[in-house]
């Protein structure tokens, strides 16, 4: 009745392709493959090539996997053998050859047949091998009996193929160049049940149809045709032309509705295989097809040419299922199946666990299914195929409306019970069974989306329309591949290929402009959105949950974005449909393409908390506070610090660490000192330290710098605040420890020069303290030189010649000794009386660059002395800089060391 009211009936439906999508995954060339075998786990695909090898490509990195150099002769059939992690080939030597993919070790080699080895077939749980022969017999393999056989004869010609019937796995069916499919029992042996008797010429290939109920078979023949059969009652249900030269493989998918067809004709054709109807037509130029393989609950498709191998992946990797209210629909060509989400237990599930879920089949639909959707308040979702759609009631699957939108419909919600189906460039919006109104666009547009205004998406732009008056809300000049509305309508999210805008929608200004038909224009209401930010994320699912954007990205990464930084919650481990939020359960619900479901808690607490605080509602959020979970305040405090609430977040935070981080943030010396006593770790009295330092606490900061035995940092505060005791200290600290450097600076500020010495040559730098030495204390050089030459003896006492130093203290004059000598003590009681003040820094330096040996020269009793009183105006310029250079927090330590080095 709802079709008749709708203008249609099934039966007068016109026939249209499938959206299909194909791509290819792997392209390899080689020499002819005469059998192609996906692996049912792993991205391996295995082909038999008519050069004896067996290689298993990995069709995700285009590498080769393994390469078995099986036999001169070529090699026809090979299929995996997963449970005994096997491989097995067919050779023209009439072997059949069994490997371990693994180890790549020969398990079995054994003649089967007294002619070319055709096909294989694995029985999906006994310990069978089935393998058929140009010797018109088909052999039954037992690998747990050593591989004893039981003999299936009856075909008159060459058997070229076979297949394990996967609703009744007693059962097979054999293609023989006798024009004959027939039908055996495995478990009586002997002669075929019945054949099937129909085609012109040879048959090479025969497939049953795994998916739903229906008991087809599929068949090619060298008569260029495909038939499909009804083995119940034996009757050819359809022939489908199109190859122009013989069929060498016909193969149902098993969960597409679809049947892919190989030739010598050097095409691949895919059928519907609802309708028998051509889908479409894939030619690589790899000359001849021989075979196809695909394999249930998998999109990939392997193909074997003349001159290589190709794996397509057909269809989405994304479930088609839809989420209301806990509720979830899905569907499987065309059945549909529900669950309610909130019959589950939540304190059973775990994250990323496997949700013990069991789809619920509510009915078929009378079309193959390539959408569906729930209203807004769930009562009622919409299916669709590609000409037609159907509404039905959540609640016992009852058909509420039937139409068709011509070819390639779509349909989508608004808000309320109002939806809208894509007819080419016109679109149509009902309520229930009642068409409202229809506008024809002026140009062509690729899809539409639901939600609180009606978006339709061209190449390069969206435009908003109004679902009641259809006036042009708001043009925007980006093409989204998606659209995701929060659910009070004030904000949305378009997502691009790449990356994605959050928009505000300004609901009032629009309310005002949809009555004011003179403002209306070809762009509409500028003020309508306004951007919020940019998403540097490429989304593939997402959902709202109140203000709260839940989303996964194309890395994986299942993120909610608050405020404007996304936060990842985890990372999966293969492509899933996000597909809602239980906020009872505090759990988010994801899909994959096998209608298995996952799950990932994300508390609703925290999400109303982090909203109040993003809307500065901080004492809502306090009331809500109480609420969350312990377990997850160290959440709420870093999203309070990246919100710039840090003070807050260290009130809240119970994470030692995260506390000693804010309160070295927020500048609580007290209380980061308390915090770092607690933790008594060295990273903790070093930050503590440095804040210290940073304040002009310096008795803190060296406090602090001893428990982290920070000696650099110690170093750094000694010289800097001319604290000679501390030196000293740290000096017979690094002597201990071993810090040469460190020690050697520390008794250079001293103006220990023997220590100077001593530190070098205990470091074994006799030369360098040769060198400093003459620099710095030429009394010293002698001892020094002497132990160089020793040193030097011992380097070259296997050499022809042999080198030594000399010493230039020796070879000097007299009265040069004497002036070195001087200069030294010079230095020494200027070192040992003067203690500089950075006031008297200017003139003491410039007495210091003096030459002292010309000064000993012209007065014997010469004396280091210079001016102490400060010049008025350099008074003046000294208090200028007092808060800055001059001061006690050392806001320029490096000014700081010149003044007091």
């Amino acid at each position: 009745y709802q079709r008749r009211v709708h203008g249609i009936h099934k039966n007068q439906r016109k026939e249209m392709p499938l959206k299909l999508e194909v791509k290819k995954k792997l392209v390899i060339r080689s020499v002819r493959v005469k059998s192609v075998d996906i692996h049912p786990t792993l991205p391996w695909v295995l082909v038999g090539l008519y050069s004896g090898y067996a290689n298993i490509y990995d069709f995700n990195t285009q590498g080769t996997v393994k390469s078995f150099e099986v036999s001169s002769n070529p090699i026809r059939p090979s299929k995996f053998i997963v449970r005994k992690q096997w491989i097995a080939v067919g050779t023209d030597d009439f072997f059949i050859r069994i490997f371990n993919y693994n180890t790549m070790e020969k398990v079995k080699a054994f003649e089967a047949h007294t002619d070319f080895i055709r096909a294989f077939g694995v029985h999906p749980t006994l310990p069978y091998l089935l393998s058929c022969s140009d010797d018109y017999t088909i052999r039954l393999w037992d690998w747990e009996k050593n591989w004893e056989s039981i003999k299936f004869e009856g075909h008159t010609h060459f058997a070229m193929g076979l297949c394990i019937n996967p609703k009744d796995i007693n059962s097979f069916a054999s293609a023989s160049l006798d024009k004959t499919i027939k039908i055996w029992s495995i478990s009586t042996p002997g002669k075929a049940l019945y054949s099937l008797v129909g085609h012109e010429a040879g048959v090479n290939a025969v497939d049953y149809c795994a998916s739903g109920d229906k008991p087809y078979l599929a068949s090619g023949s060298d008569d260029f045709t495909i038939k499909v059969w009804d083995y119940q009652t034996k009757n050819c249900l359809a022939t489908m032309e199109g190859h122009q030269d013989n069929i060498s493989s016909v193969q149902f998918h098993p969960d597409l509705p679809i049947i892919i067809s190989t030739s010598e004709d050097n095409s691949v054709k895919l059928w519907n295989s609802m309708t028998f109807k051509l889908e479409t037509t894939l030619d690589y130029n790899m000359d001849r097809a021989w075979c196809s393989g695909s394999l249930k609950e998998s999109s990939m498709v392997a193909l074997g040419y003349d001159e290589g191998t190709v794996v397509l992946k057909l269809g989405s990797d994304f479930p088609l299922a839809d989420f209301s209210n806990g509720k979830v629909i899905a569907a499987k060509n065309s059945q549909i199946l529900s669950f309610n989400l909130k019959l589950l237990q939540p304190e059973t599930l775990q994250n990323g666990d496997k949700v013990p879920a069991s789809m619920k089949e509510l009915g078929n639909a009378d079309m193959y299914v390539q959408g569906l959707r729930f209203n807004s308040n769930g009562q009622n979702f919409a299916v669709f195929g590609e000409i037609d759609y159907a509404i039905y009631t959540s609640r016992g699957f009852k058909s509420i409306g039937y139409g068709a939108g011509g070819d390639g419909v779509d349909l989508v919600w608004s808000k309320g019970e109002i939806y809208a189906i894509k007819n080419g460039n016109t679109v149509k919006i009902i309520k229930g069974s009642t068409e409202i109104s229809s506008f024809k666009l002026g140009f062509s547009f690729d899809a539409i989306f639901g939600g609180e205004y009606l978006g339709v998406k061209t190449e390069d732009a969206i435009a908003f329309f109004d679902w009641e008056t259809q006036v042009l809300v708001r043009r925007i000049d980006v093409s989204p591949k998606a659209v995701y509305w929060c659910e009070d309508g004030k904000k949305v999210v378009l997502a691009l290929e790449e990356g994605a805008h959050l928009l505000r929608c300004n609901k009032e200004e629009i309310s005002d402009y949809l009555v004011k038909p003179d403002l209306h224009n070809e762009e509409g209401l500028e003020d309508a959105f306004e951007p919020i930010m940019e998403l540097n994320e490429a989304i593939e699912s997402a959902i709202w949950v109140d203000e709260c954007f839940i989303f996964v990205n194309t890395d994986l990464k299942l993120c909610y974005l608050v405020g404007k930084k996304p936060s990842v919650i985890t990372r999966l481990q293969k492509k899933m449909l996000l597909l809602g939020y239980v906020s009872a359960h505090n759990r988010m619900y994801l899909m994959d393409k096998n209608m298995a479901m996952i799950s990932y808690e994300l508390e609703y607490a925290l999400l109303q908390y982090q909203q109040l605080i993003i809307e500065k509602n901080f004492a809502g959020a306090e009331k809500v506070f109480p609420s969350i979970r312990k377990d997850n305040h160290l959440k709420v405090a870093k999203f309070l610090e990246m919100n710039e609430n840090k003070e807050l977040a260290y009130m809240i935070t119970p994470d030692t660490i995260h506390k000693l981080d804010l309160a070295i943030e927020l500048q609580k010396l007290p209380e980061a000192l308390e915090i770092a006593k607690t933790t008594k770790k060295i990273t903790s009295w070093k930050q503590v330290g440095d804040l210290a330092l940073s304040m002009g606490h310096f008795d803190t900061a060296e406090a602090c710098f001893l428990e982290a035995k920070d000696t650099p940092s110690l170093f750094l505060l000694y010289t800097a605040t001319s604290n000679r005791e501390g030196l000293e200290k740290l000096r017979d600290t690094t002597m201990q420890t071993g810090e040469a450097n460190l020690s050697f600076l520390s008794n250079f500020l001293l103006n220990d020069k023997d220590a100077c010495v001593k530190c070098l040559v205990d470091s074994k730098k006799v030369p360098e303290a040769a060198f400093f030495s003459l620099a710095y204390c030429p009394s010293k050089l002698p001892p020094l030189i002497e132990v160089w030459n020793k040193e030097i003896a011992e380097a070259t006492k296997n050499q022809y010649r042999t080198f030594k130093l000399v010493d230039p203290l020796a070879a000097a004059e007299k009265p040069r000794k004497e002036m070195m000598e001087k200069v030294e003590n010079l230095l020494d009681s200027i070192y040992k009386n003067e203690t500089i003040l950075p006031e008297h820094y200017t003139e003491f330096m410039k007495k210091y660059n003096e030459d002292f040996e010309t000064k000993l020269t012209e007065d014997p009793n010469f004396k280091f002395e210079y001016e102490k009183e400060v010049k008025p105006e350099e008074k003046e310029d000294i208090s200028k800089k007092e808060d800055s250079q001059y001061n006690h927090t050392f806001t320029n330590i490096s000014t700081c060391l010149l003044y007091t080095s």
